[in-house]
């Protein structure tokens, strides 16, 4: 069992909660600062001594910048590519077998088109995410203001912000979303919460990954 060496953000105000303040036992924690009490075990962890910062995982690296701050950069060739190649040629031929057909015979078949849709947009949505997992990277910008998390191939992919400070609690939670192969196990993702106000993201990260990240942007944000 990990020692409770470290202490803890209030989940009224943000102040720090050391654990001479904390009743493990009864699961009850202390806010002296607005005077609160809650639940240990839905408190955050402001620092994991267990992560070594100067020490990233492979596929990881940071890049100081003067108007981002700190970046996290992750791109690596992601195992389940393995199964997802394979399965998404077989998926794209019977595709074809639909809508190819007709090209070469320059004739349409509505029904029969109607019927491939599902078949199209899943090829789709694998190309999509093939091209992602051998292409693609995370990009994590973080300073005592703002995070921004941007994922994409190149110039193509989403970008989330968050404006954030020092109350912000930073986790790894479950989310709705299950472990491939494993069903009775959902995954997790990384979780920041600034006054209300949630980003959630990293589900398909390695969870070595995913612990760097978060402990990355717990202590910037905490100016340490």
């Amino acid at each position: 069992m990990k020692m409770l060496d470290n202490s803890y953000h209030c989940q009224s105000c943000g102040a720090v909660i050391p654990l001479a303040d904390v009743n493990v036992s009864s699961d009850i924690a202390l806010c002296r600062a607005c005077g609160n009490t809650m639940p240990f075990s839905g408190l955050v962890p402001i620092s994991d001594s267990s992560v070594d910062l100067q020490h990233p995982p492979k596929g990881v690296r940071i890049v100081e910048d003067i108007l981002q701050g700190k970046s996290i950069i992750y791109r690596r060739f992601s195992p389940f590519l393995l199964f997802l190649i394979p399965f998404s040629t077989v998926w794209s031929g019977l595709t074809f077998a639909v809508y190819g057909t007709q090209i070469r015979a320059g004739r349409f078949d509505l029904d029969k088109s109607l019927l491939g849709l599902p078949l199209l947009i899943m090829t789709v949505c694998l190309l999509s995410l093939t091209i992602f997992l051998l292409l693609g990277r995370w990009r994590i910008s973080v300073n005592r203001d703002q995070l921004a998390v941007a994922a994409g191939v190149g110039p193509i992919g989403w970008t989330r912000r968050l404006a954030c400070d020092r109350s912000a609690r930073v986790s790894i939670k479950r989310s709705s979303k299950w472990m491939v192969g494993r069903s009775n196990v959902p995954e997790s993702q990384i979780q920041v919460d600034c006054q209300g106000n949630i980003l959630k993201f990293g589900t398909m990260l390695p969870e070595e990954v995913k612990n760097f990240i978060a402990e990355l942007i717990r202590r910037t944000l905490a100016g340490s």
